[in-house]
């Protein structure tokens, strides 16, 4: 039988908990795989919580324009909401739920191509470290 996804990026899905966010930065695990920077961590999730909650950020200091940070948040977000079943099946099959903090590095806008590249191999990579830590 054929896993069905929901290709979506809901309310439930955002990390929105300044606490929460602020404990990440201190606590949480981080991995940088060019051009992001993640920090994480994870927790027993019940039921009811989603796999993966996820906070963008764009850097001011690189891109002084909102509309630039807008841009590239949009296809982080897109990028994200194809993509994070790379995550989201493993954490539902073993009860874990992962908040993310993804950093946007480099200094110019990158294509919608690049980004995709990048995402999907910072999931894999932490996909690996999850599975490695479990085992």
């Amino acid at each position: 039988m054929a896993i069905i996804h929901k290709y979506t990026f809901g309310k439930e899905e955002r990390l929105k908990s300044s606490i929460r966010i602020a404990r990440l930065f201190a606590t949480g695990h981080s991995l940088a795989k060019y051009p992001f920077k993640v920090f994480w961590d994870y927790e027993a999730a019940n039921t009811q919580t989603v796999p993966v909650k996820i906070a963008i950020s764009v850097p001011k200091k690189n891109f002084r324009k909102a509309v630039d940070r807008n841009l590239i948040k949009r296809r982080l977000r897109e990028v994200h909401r194809k993509n994070k079943f790379i995550l989201a099946d493993v954490l539902k099959e073993k009860n874990i739920q992962i908040v993310l903090i993804v950093l946007y590095l480099p200094d110019k806008i990158l294509e919608y191509n690049e980004i995709h590249t990048g995402y999907v191999r910072l999931l894999k990579e932490l996909l690996f470290i999850i599975s490695a830590a479990d085992a």
